[in-house]
């Protein structure tokens, strides 16, 4: 029995790691576990580009729509094309989450 711990067989607690021990540089847990995180890292790094790579995508064809808008008016086509404008626009502003 060990003095340190009661009604605990000496052969558990010698493989109890102390409490200010480090894990080892070469653990191939730790080595596998920072692979995972650094995996992740740059999944979420690439997510976020692509994010941000689609709202200017939006902001573009968003600025072009406005500009189609425009012209469609000054020549007085708004008539011949009732809804569709509006559609489009509704669109636009669904995808930039207005």
């Amino acid at each position: 029995m060990s003095d340190r711990v009661t009604g605990v067989p000496e052969a558990v607690v010698q493989f109890a790691p102390k409490p200010s021990a480090k894990p080892e540089a070469g653990d191939p847990l730790d080595r596998a576990a920072q692979a995972i995180v650094g995996l992740i890292q740059r999944a979420a790094a690439a997510a976020e580009a692509n994010y941000q790579q689609a709202q200017e995508t939006t902001r573009q064809l968003s600025g072009q729509l406005r500009a189609a808008e425009d012209r469609i008016r000054r020549r007085g086509f708004s008539r011949a094309l009732p809804g569709a404008v509006s559609r489009a626009a509704a669109f636009a502003a669904r995808s930039l989450g207005r």
